[in-house]
């Protein structure tokens, strides 16, 4: 199949040509039937298939094991990185809405990078972990840059004892 080429950090099923609707719906059809298709570093083709999943998602919430089993199966197929974080952040926070801390919690810390600061993926996993009275790992609290939240800010303490019992 020709892939017409489609690399746009936003992408938008209104943006394609003609071509690339097609070459788009190949790809969502092959998605769902969990079928892996190379999309030959067009990975904006990926990208709109994820955006559209998760506004079905919001609107049909009983259908949540359909979709976060394609979020997986696209985790587990396209290694681009932008990917790659983007799944494991989306699979995390529906766990989260769904109220399953420890798989919210795996998914998030899945994408952690120990060398890059994140905040906003930190204080998720932190405030989540002092919310269910789970230890701290050195590297959630290190790669934590300057916004406290109000659960940090009144749980500072447990914070600093957990990082310190790390780091000894």
């Amino acid at each position: 199949m020709f892939l017409e080429p489609f690399n746009s950090p936003y992408p938008f099923y209104s943006n394609l040509s003609d071509n690339q609707k097609s070459v788009y719906n190949s790809i969502k059809s092959s998605i769902d039937s969990l079928s892996y298709i190379d999309v030959q570093g067009n990975d904006s083709y990926v990208m709109l298939y994820l955006n559209e999943l998760i506004q079905k998602l919001l609107t049909s919430s009983y259908l949540k094991n359909y979709y976060t089993d394609k979020i997986k199966f696209v985790k587990d197929n396209y290694k681009a990185e932008f990917l790659q974080l983007y799944c494991a952040l989306w699979l995390g926070d529906i766990y989260f809405y769904f109220d399953d801390s420890q798989n919210a919690l795996d998914s998030w810390v899945d994408a952690l990078n120990p060398e890059k600061i994140w905040t906003l993926l930190s204080s998720k996993i932190i405030s989540l972990k002092l919310n269910e009275n789970i230890p701290i790992a050195a590297h959630e609290a290190l790669t934590y840059k300057k916004n406290i939240t109000k659960n940090k800010k009144n749980n500072m303490e447990l914070v600093v004892k957990y990082v310190d019992q790390i780091i000894q």
